[in-house]
């Protein structure tokens, strides 16, 4: 308590009052607190305690300020935070919800992680709309309660629902856009603590399940109360209930509580007309996709164990490696691209598209953003693997619609000319995405002369058996520092995420980069 008061007083810009809302607490809270003298406004509810919701609503009903944020006694604020807010109001004085990202710390005030990086840390405004995707869908949430705040005529519109129970945040979070856009200042300035004694630390124990179980249940059911509950959002809570019956069921038989673990598979079997589902059903697809990606595992290790009798991959004189979209290059070269860069002859690293597909559909995030966001992306992965900036090369190719007719065509053929590559890098000819094949084209139609290999990226993925050149293979075993960088390369392009809470890369399927991380790279060589 005494640290989350501390940091409320340590403003650069001062708090206009700083309330404390005590749900009749039988520690020594309220002795404390008046210690502050006048600095800190102590309120006791004696009829409580009443909950953590009406303990926030109580805190509310008490606040005389026009803009209100909600600090947990465990949690802390950036010195500033309060600044950095209100500026964001000076610009946005429409705007009636603001946040920022926080980092999580544990009961002795260490960092345990980081939040996201998102959008580049810039301001961000969102629609209603978007920022319930954002938050929903965001790695952690976009942000979480210490470091938002809101105008107090929301809250008359949209407060805090006790029957919401366990997610009243979230529940919250998503209704308020149908009352303002958001504004999101994109770095984390507040500290969410993580720590066993907590609610969240207990997530085995039967009765917290329960209560989840029942609170996203709430918000399937009342689907119509919340307009900002897209489909996506919905099909998550759908998600998240069938994730709690599950774990009713498995810890419910192993308390040997069987009534809960019946009543979870009562649930487990019930049609529910709200949601559309029949979970059995529901887990049933989930299995036949589990068991899809069970044979893209198989399919590695085939490849892997062949990989493992071909001649080790050691290309001639200067490299140039053709990705066709950003990250390509990282995912299936990371481990050549240092053992290059070892060797002193660090390649030529061609970008064709700005990967603005990636998000195409998903959100309002421009292309040049994505662009933009993508290149700075492309440039962290290979600062990280010691490929200097003059190495790089971005050409401007449409993503999604590489040809050869295209003008940035006599571009590449202009940087094929000046760099005279011994040794070209494409993608595998059964990778599947267009891109990846137009590029082995046009390149091989540009540089007859250069040695060509193509590299695999999608092709650890996709469950191609047959016609693979075993005799023109080579490969790459990664030594465990190898992968380790390589690991660090590939997060920094699938980690940052858009404002929207995506992934800048797009969401990649957890097994193919998977895939990616078990040490091993494989290369064709093109007749």
């Amino acid at each position: 308590m005494e640290a989350a008061i501390d940091s409320a007083l340590a403003q650069t810009r001062p708090a206009d009052e700083i309330v404390v809302s005590d749900d009749n607490s039988t520690d020594n809270t309220v002795a404390l607190c008046r210690k502050y003298g006048d600095r800190v406004r102590v309120e006791v509810n004696p009829s409580g305690p009443s909950g953590f919701v009406n303990g926030w609503n109580n805190a509310i009903r008490l606040a005389k300020g026009e803009y209100i944020t909600i600090l947990h006694q465990d949690d802390l604020l950036d010195a500033d935070f309060l600044a950095e807010i209100d500026r964001a109001i000076e610009v946005n004085p429409d705007v009636l919800h603001f946040f920022a990202p926080c980092r999580y710390i544990d009961q002795n005030g260490r960092v345990i992680r980081e939040s996201q990086p998102i959008g580049g840390g810039g301001i961000q405004r969102y629609s209603g709309q978007e920022y319930a995707e954002a938050y929903i869908h965001s790695p952690g949430h976009i942000h979480r309660c210490p470091g938002v705040v809101t105008h107090r005529s929301i809250f008359d519109r949209c407060g805090y629902r006790e029957e919401a129970g366990h997610i009243a945040d979230n529940d919250f979070f998503i209704r308020v856009g149908a009352f303002t856009d958001v504004v999101g200042i994109l770095k984390p300035l507040a500290s969410y603590r993580e720590h066993t004694g907590s609610e969240t630390g207990h997530l085995r124990h039967l009765e917290i399940n329960t209560r989840l179980l029942n609170d996203y249940h709430f918000q399937i059911v009342n689907r119509a109360d919340s307009p900002m509950l897209s489909k996506a959002i919905f099909d998550t809570f759908v998600k998240w209930e069938a994730e709690y019956i599950h774990r009713l069921i498995v810890f419910g038989l192993k308390a040997g509580e069987f009534r809960t673990a019946a009543n979870a598979l009562q649930r487990w079997f019930y049609n529910d007309k709200v949601s559309g589902r029949i979970y059995i059903k529901h887990d049933t697809a989930l299995l036949k996709r589990a068991l899809k990606n069970k044979m893209k595992g198989v399919h590695g290790s085939f490849l892997i164990k062949k990989a493992a009798a071909t001649p080790v991959f050691a290309p001639k004189g200067r490299v140039m490696v053709l990705a066709p979209h950003p990250d390509d290059e990282v995912i299936g070269c990371a481990g050549l691209i240092q053992r290059l860069v070892a060797e002193g002859r660090a390649p030529e690293i061609v970008i064709m598209t700005g990967g603005e597909g990636s998000h195409r559909g998903c959100c309002t995030v421009s292309a040049d953003a994505i662009k933009a966001n993508r290149s700075r992306l492309t440039s962290n992965a290979m600062e990280l693997l010691g490929v200097a900036e003059e190495h790089i090369h971005r050409l401007n190719f449409p993503d999604g619609g590489i040809n050869a007719n295209h003008s940035e065509a006599a571009a590449l053929a202009a940087l094929i000319t000046g760099l005279k590559p011994d040794t070209i890098l494409v993608p595998h000819w059964g990778e599947g995405w267009p891109d990846h094949t137009a590029v082995r084209d046009i390149a091989c139609k540009l540089a007859p002369r250069a040695e060509m290999w193509e590299y695999c990226v999608w092709m650890w993925y996709y469950n191609i058996w047959r016609g693979l050149d075993w005799k023109s293979a080579a490969h790459i075993s990664l030594t465990t520092k190898e992968q380790t960088l390589k690991n660090k390369a590939i997060n920094a392009y699938i980690q940052p995420v858009a404002p929207c809470g995506r992934p800048w890369s797009g969401v990649l399927p957890a097994a193919f980069v998977a895939a990616h991380r078990k040490g091993t790279e494989l290369y064709f060589k093109v007749k």
